[in-house]
């Protein structure tokens, strides 16, 4: 739940770039 909860957070921040919030994604749930 807790990766869930990162990627809402970086969702919106969108506009801070795509490829970083995909990358953030990626992280939190390896």
């Amino acid at each position: 739940m807790l990766f869930y909860v990162m990627y809402r957070s970086t969702a919106a921040n969108v506009t801070a770039g795509a490829t970083e919030a995909d990358v953030r994604f990626s992280v939190a749930i390896n």
